[in-house]
């Protein structure tokens, strides 16, 4: 039997990227089925906690520039705000090849930075 009282969680802070390309209304649906399967991943993971959601509506995911909510998330993600980035696909996450390849390995540089930055503060 699993005991929740019993877990040591190791605490996540997640931030959650949603994005659909057009504001048409079955893409509206579309963004609230995302958000839908983000409950249901978030209820199996008590020990994520969620800083805050990115929502792009009606931006295409070809140029990472174009999306407002996206460049915030990127910025916050630098700035240490969370510890994980949420994203139900990859091509919500970014169309184009390019700028998925670059920001998940600026993402990687940022975040082994940091844990760099944490290690010598504790020494």
């Amino acid at each position: 039997m699993f005991d929740l009282d019993t877990c040591n969680y190791n605490k996540k802070k997640v931030a959650i990227y949603t994005r659909v390309s057009t504001e048409h209304e079955e893409q509206i649906y579309a963004m609230a089925n995302q958000k839908d399967w983000y409950s249901a991943i978030l209820n199996i993971h008590p020990e994520w906690d969620v800083v805050q959601m990115y929502a792009d509506e009606g931006v295409t995911g070809t140029a990472a520039y174009k999306r407002k909510a996206f460049m915030e998330m990127i910025r916050d993600a630098y700035d240490g705000k969370f510890d994980m980035i949420l994203t139900r696909e990859v091509s919500r996450f970014a169309r184009n090849t390019a700028d998925t390849l670059n920001y998940t390995r600026q993402l990687k540089r940022q975040l082994y930075q940091q844990v760099q930055e944490r290690l010598k503060q504790r020494r």
